[in-house]
C-alpha cells in the first residue's frame, strides 16, 4: 500500500472530481492496494473509426507527480498511428507520443483531463509520429484498409483482456512491491484467455466473467442485446401513416398505463421530430453512458417507464436533425441493442409517421425478439385512412402481425357533460377496417384533461380512472394484451 500523504490526498482529489464530473466516454478508479495505479476505460468517439469500442487503459504514476506526468498504457489491443500492438503512449526510450504527456504536460492536467486526450487521438491521430507505421501508412493512404483493421481491434475491445502472449512482450506495472509479475498460469490463461495478474490489479470480476461468456460467443452483437433487454421483451410498434393524428400521444399514455403493472420501456424513434420528452415532460434529462450502454432516462420514481429519445442527445431543443440514411441505421441500432433497457416486460416503439429508413432499420434489429405486433393510429378523415392502408401495406410486406387499428379524435368530448360530438365522419374507421380486415381496437375522442395532461406528462388513466377517454384506452390494452396472450 502506498503510504505517502501528499499523493493519497491528490489521488483522493482527482477521484472525486473525477467522480463528481465525469467527462462523457470515459470513466476510471485507483486500485484497492496502490493509489498510484488507476485503471480506466475509454469509450470510441462517435463518428470515428473507434466508434462503439471499450478500451482499457492503465495510469501509473510516480511520487513526483503531478510535477510529473504518469506512465500511461492500453491494455487493450490497438491499431492506430501512434501506437503499437499494445499501445505504449510512454516509450522504453522515454519518448512521449501524446504532447500533454511531454512537453505540454501541466501539473493542473489531472486523469480526466489525460483520459480526454486519450480519447482525442483516437478520433484524430498524428501520423507523422508514428508508434506503429502499418497503421500510420493505411491511415494515410489507404483508409478504407485502416478502418477495416481499427473495426477488428473495436470488436476485440468487447471481449476478454490482452492474452499472454502480449502481456509477455509489454512491461506489467509495478506495484508496491516494486517486480514484475509472472504472466502466465498454465491453469487459467489456457482454459479461459484471462491474464491473473489483471485480476490481481484489482479488475472488477463480474466485468471478467462477462467478458468470458462474450468470448465463447460468436454472436457478440446478439449477447449485447439479450444482456440490455433480458429477454423475453414484447415489442410493439406503434404506426401512423400521416403525422398529426396523435400517435406519440397514444403511444405515451398506452406505455403509462401498462407501466402500472409492468416494467416498460418507451423508444422514440421519431428521429427528425423527437417529442416524447416533451409529452412526458422530460426535456431537461439526459442520456448516461456506462460499460452495460447507454442508460434511458425514467419518467417515474418506481423506475416503471424507461425512455429513450434523440431529443435527450440534443443540445439544443431547436437544432434542427438533418441525417441521411446511414446514420439513422447506426442510431436505431445503438437505440435497440446498446441500451441498458434494465429487462423490461415491454418496449412500445414509437415510429415516424409513414414508411421510411427508420422502420425498416427497426424490423432489421428486432429479428431476434419477440415482435408481438403493430397498432396503427389514424384519424376518421380519408387523407388519414389513405395513408393508413398504406401502413398496412407495409406491415402485410414486412410479416408484422397487426394488432389493431385506433380511430383517434373520433369526436368531441364536451368536458361538462361527456356528450361526444362528430366532428369528422362517423364510424369509418370501422368500415375502414372491415374494409382491410384488420381488427378495429377503438375510438379516443378529443379530450380537453387528456390534452392538459399531456403537457405536463401525466398519466391520463391515472389520474381520470372514470373518464369516457380512459375507459376506451383500458378497453384497447386489454383487446391487445389478449391478442399477445398477456
Amino acid at each position: 500500500m502506498v503510504k505517502s500523504t501528499k499523493n493519497v490526498h491528490s489521488g483522493k482529489k482527482t477521484f472525486d472530481a473525477l467522480q463528481d464530473d465525469p467527462p462523457s466516454g470515459v470513466s476510471g478508479a485507483p486500485t484497492e492496494d496502490n493509489i498510484l495505479i488507476w485503471q480506466a476505460i475509454i469509450f470510441g468517439p462517435q463518428d470515428s473509426p473507434f466508434e462503439d469500442g471499450t478500451f482499457k487503459v492503465i495510469l501509473q504514476f510516480t511520487e513526483e507527480y503531478p510535477n510529473k506526468p504518469p506512465n500511461v498504457k492500453f491494455l487493450s489491443k490497438m491499431f492506430h498511428p501512434n501506437g503499437a500492438f499494445l499501445m505504449t503512449i510512454v516509450y522504453n526510450d522515454g519518448s512521449i507520443c501524446l504532447d500533454i504527456l511531454q512537453n505540454r504536460w501541466s501539473p493542473t492536467y489531472d486523469v480526466a483531463a489525460i483520459l480526454t486526450s486519450l480519447q482525442s487521438l483516437l478520433d484524430e491521430p498524428n501520423p507523422n509520429s508514428p508508434a506503429n507505421s502499418v497503421a500510420a501508412q493505411l491511415y494515410q493512404e489507404n483508409r478504407k484498409e485502416y478502418n477495416k483493421r481499427v473495426q477488428q481491434v473495436v470488436e476485440l475491445s468487447w471481449m476478454n483482456f490482452p492474452d499472454d502472449e502480449v502481456a509477455e512482450n509489454s512491461e506489467t506495472p509495478r506495484g508496491s512491491g516494486g517486480h514484475r509479475s509472472s504472466t502466465r498460469d498454465a491453469s487459467s490463461s489456457q482454459s479461459t484467455g484471462i491474464n491473473k495478474t489483471n485480476l490481481r490489479d484489482g479488475l472488477n470480476f463480474q466485468l471478467i466473467f462477462i467478458q468470458l461468456i462474450i468470448s465463447q460467443l460468436v454472436e457478440i452483437e446478439m449477447l449485447i442485446f439479450v444482456f440490455s433487454i433480458k429477454m423475453p421483451a414484447k415489442v410493439i410498434l406503434i404506426l401512423s401513416g400521416k403525422g398529426g393524428v396523435g400517435k406519440t400521444t397514444f403511444a405515451c399514455q398506452l406505455a403509462m398505463l401498462i407501466s402500472e403493472q409492468y416494467k416498460v420501456g418507451l423508444l422514440d424513434l421519431d428521429l427528425c421530430g423527437p417529442s416524447v420528452p416533451t409529452v412526458l415532460g422530460l426535456k431537461d434529462h439526459l442520456v448516461h453512458e456506462s460499460p452495460l450502454g447507454w442508460t434511458p432516462v425514467y419518467a417515474d420514481k418506481e423506475e416503471k417507464l424507461a425512455v429513450m429519445s434523440v431529443g435527450f442527445l440534443l443540445n439544443n431543443q431547436d437544432s434542427a436533425i438533418i441525417w441521411r440514411g446511414p446514420k439513422k441505421e447506426a442510431m436505431v441500432e445503438q437505440f435497440v441493442k446498446k441500451v441498458n433497457w434494465g429487462g423490461v416486460d415491454f418496449l412500445i416503439v414509437d415510429t415516424p409517421p409513414g414508411t421510411s429508413d427508420e422502420h425498416i432499420s427497426v424490423i432489421k434489429h428486432l429479428e431476434n425478439v419477440h415482435l408481438a405486433g403493430a397498432v396503427i393510429v389514424t384519424t376518421p378523415q380519408e387523407v388519414s385512412l389513405i395513408d393508413a392502408a398504406r401502413e398496412i401495406s407495409f406491415c402485410k410486406v414486412t410479416g408484422i402481425n397487426i394488432l389493431g387499428v385506433v380511430e383517434n379524435m373520433s369526436g368531441y368530448l364536451c368536458p361538462h357533460c361527456d356528450h361526444v360530438t362528430n366532428v369528422f365522419s362517423s364510424h369509418t374507421g370501422v368500415q375502414f377496417c372491415q374494409q382491410h380486415q384488420v381488427d378495429f381496437l377503438g375510438q379516443l375522442p378529443i379530450e380537453i384533461r387528456l390534452s392538459q395532461c399531456m403537457e405536463d406528462g401525466k398519466n391520463f388513466c391515472k389520474l381520470n380512472p372514470d373518464n369516457n377517454a380512459s375507459s376506451v384506452f383500458k378497453d384497447i390494452w386489454d383487446k391487445i394484451s389478449k391478442k399477445i396472450n398477456c
